[in-house]
């Protein structure tokens, strides 16, 4: 089964140990616990991975990341990437062609989702968790028992006329 996994960035970056550093695979970018515990799941369980970044929108593996940022989708409106932007994301990286979504971020970045990927059901399987502590545990015993978390399939809602680009 082909299949894609959303995998958060996250706010601390390579950068933040080695300022010198310039542009840097977006793979190698992200450094922060959740980050790699979800990149290990999707490595362990998934066909391909997006990193998905407020300001960058869905990253390849290999795409680079030219700095540092702090930017996260609470932040103001201007500042991240739009919606129009993130369904563009889509449609030139085919990521519509999976069999299977599955996304590992949290709660807040579910409504950018449901307007990226409209009409399309796609898995949340952390999506039960109550928070980090639980979310990193639930990811690491999957990767450690090599047994994929339970699925959560939700269904988007299609897309409306105001959300479309």
């Amino acid at each position: 089964m082909n299949s894609l996994c959303i995998i958060p960035c996250g706010r601390k970056k390579v950068w933040d140990d080695y300022p010198e550093l310039k542009e840097v695979p977006a793979g190698e970018a992200y450094t922060g616990t959740l980050h790699r515990k979800s990149r290990a799941y999707a490595d362990t369980f998934c066909t391909d991975v997006r990193i998905l970044s407020a300001k960058h929108g869905f990253l390849a593996l290999s795409d680079k990341v030219e700095e540092n940022y702090d930017l996260s989708f609470h932040s103001s409106r201007e500042s991240i990437i739009s919606v129009k932007n993130l369904q563009i994301q889509v449609m030139m990286q085919e990521l519509l062609h999976y069999d299977k979504i599955t996304v590992l971020t949290g709660k807040k970045y579910r409504p950018f989702l449901e307007k990226v990927f409209p009409g399309e059901t796609v898995n949340y399987p952390l999506f039960h968790c109550r928070g980090i502590g639980y979310i990193l545990r639930e990811l690491q015993s999957a990767v450690d028992t090599l047994s994929p978390l339970p699925e959560h399939l939700v269904k988007h809602p299609p897309l409306q006329m105001k959300d479309s680009f």
